[in-house]
């Protein structure tokens, strides 16, 4: 997403566009990939910037957008406008957050009660919790830094490589061992 001076943007429209391209609401942005809402002052830090970007809006329009210091807080430079990269490898739509939450409560259960039938109460008990903190985060879109292990209910097709290759495409692999290449 673009973001221009003199552009028309709702501050709770533009936080749906970040918290959807995989930023984090912090109070204070310290890190790339988080966002900060205070009045009129919009902190972004962007994922592929080294800095941090203060959008000042006058109403709903971008008044301005200046590069800034995260340890002092001035101003740097200013901008006319900034790229918004998605923070995150795996964006979250909210249908498939539904359907991968009720995929993973399911499988949940059947653990549970495996684990019962062993007579591991405890372990049930604290897979139980983590797996219900990490689907409460998921539900309202805070980043979770284990969600690869859910992969598989959120992208249950999957994919390899040669699934992005046209059908034409060649592949060369080359084998330094023998220094051939197969085709």
């Amino acid at each position: 997403h673009r973001l221009r001076v003199g552009e028309e943007l709702a501050r709770q429209e533009l936080a749906d566009i970040l918290l959807s391209a995989g930023y984090e609401r912090q109070e204070l942005v310290e890190g790339p990939g988080e966002f900060s809402l205070r009045g009129g002052v919009i902190d972004i830090w962007p994922a592929a910037s080294d800095k941090p970007v203060r959008v000042e809006q006058f109403g709903e329009e971008i008044e301005s957008l200046r590069l800034f210091d995260p340890e002092s807080q001035r101003s740097l430079d200013k901008l006319e406008e900034i790229s918004i990269l998605p923070a995150r490898e795996l964006l979250l739509e909210p249908d498939e957050v539904e359907a991968a939450c009720a995929e993973i409560e399911a499988a949940l259960e059947r653990q549970v009660t495996r684990l019962e039938d062993f007579g591991a109460e405890e372990e049930a008990r604290r897979l139980t919790e983590k797996v219900k903190s990490d689907l409460d985060a998921v539900s309202q879109h805070t980043y979770l830094h284990s969600v690869e292990y859910y992969l598989p209910y959120f992208w249950p097709q999957g994919s390899v490589p040669a699934d992005y290759l046209s059908e034409d495409a060649v592949v060369v692999v080359g084998d330094p061992a023998s220094n051939s290449l197969i085709v």
